[in-house]
């Protein structure tokens, strides 16, 4: 549901900015809650997407000019995926086998190709497709995981391409880093990633990482470590080799660790450990806690080994690379802030973006930028 607070639309009460908390049902053409009216009476919604709502026949004809097409598609998408992704976590609950939609390609790429070479997600599943199935065609694929669970959703097969899609941007975009900024990275045999600021969309999409290992068919090493308070227990054991059978077969292994302390303390205590890439996704270092961002961004810079970060919007991403620029005058943007190819697909949509950027939804990861250190 999209609101607003424009307070020349209506001057509600403090009982009707409570009802507007509680029920989240504002008009989207007059910003009316049922509360408003001589006799309440619930919201129509829109036919298409159900979530947007109008109040009277009226409002109903003006619903167009500012509920364009564009956005009820995505926000229809949007309720499909939501109703699928319940269906999904329902249905694991109970004693079945299930395929997951989040999970990696069956198996390694017969040969390096760059993901430079691809326009998007939806080119590289055309191209996946014919490699492992014979056809371009990755809605079989979809279609099965609809039907290993009981779902009633008509978009449900759409919805978990986006699932799936949105669980491959993390390890896509770091791909799509690694190419940037590291010149031979397709010779590499050994690759230690540290993300930083890991949160739970970063540990519950941990078996994606696999995906670079099956792109970057030299390497046989791949060690990852997440930094953050929201991570894990002080000192947690490291992974075993939880590469699957095709990459154990040709010698290779993927390894992680968790690490519940800031990066710059990290680093304090492992003064050997020199990371080859570091990841910050969706950090918010130039708006949320700045002042404890400070000692990380100083330390990663001192590293001199490329960063990856990224952003929910190109304003966000520029005044972070402003901050660092502030910061560390001696810091070498690697990539200048830009849209990132391989963003989330999964829309962010609320009252706030509407209201203060025009734009009806998010992404995670937006835009990107990588940076490197210099003493």
């Amino acid at each position: 549901m999209l609101q607003s607070d424009d307070p020349t639309q209506h001057e509600p009460c403090e009982a009707c900015c409570d009802n507007i908390v509680k029920h989240e049902v504002v008009c989207e053409v007059c910003y009316k809650t049922p509360y408003q009216a001589a006799v309440f009476q619930p919201f129509a919604s829109c036919y298409k997407c159900n979530l947007v709502r109008y109040c009277s026949d009226t409002c109903k004809k003006a619903l167009d000019t500012v509920h364009s097409q564009g956005d009820c598609e995505t926000l229809r998408l949007l309720h499909a995926t939501e109703r699928t992704q319940i269906d999904y976590h329902i249905a694991r609950k109970k004693p079945a086998s299930l395929n997951r939609f989040a999970c990696p390609s069956p198996q390694p790429r017969r040969s390096y190709v760059p993901l430079s070479r691809y326009t998007g997600f939806d080119h590289f599943h055309r191209e996946l497709s014919r490699e492992i199935s014979g056809w371009a065609d990755m809605t079989v694929m979809y279609r099965l995981a609809a039907d290993s669970f009981q779902t009633f959703h008509p978009m449900a097969v759409q919805a978990i391409g986006q699932m799936s899609t949105e669980a491959e941007s993390i390890p896509f975009t770091v791909i799509a880093g690694l190419e940037a900024s590291i010149q031979d990275i397709a010779k590499r045999r050994a690759l230690e990633i540290h993300v930083v600021a890991a949160s739970s969309r970063e540990l519950s999409t941990r078996g994606m990482t696999e995906e670079i290992l099956h792109h970057f068919t030299a390497l046989r090493e791949l060690t990852i470590h997440y930094m953050g308070p929201e991570t894990a227990v002080p000192g947690a054991p490291s992974s075993p080799n939880l590469a699957c059978d095709s990459c154990k077969a040709r010698g290779a292994t993927r390894r992680w660790a968790l690490h519940a302390m800031e990066y710059h303390c990290f680093l304090a205590a492992n003064p050997g450990r020199r990371p080859d890439f570091i990841v910050g996704l969706n950090t918010g270092c130039s708006e949320v806690a700045t002042a404890s961002w400070a000692p990380t961004l100083d330390a990663i810079c001192a590293l001199e080994v490329p960063a990856l970060f990224t952003a929910y919007s190109e304003r966000e991403a520029r005044m972070e690379a402003d901050l660092l620029r502030h910061r560390a005058r001696g810091v070498d943007f690697v990539v200048e802030v830009q849209e990132n190819k391989w963003k989330g697909v999964i829309p962010i949509v609320n009252k706030g973006i509407k209201l203060a950027q025009g734009m009806l939804a998010l992404y995670s990861s937006n835009y990107w930028y990588i940076f490197r250190g210099r003493r």
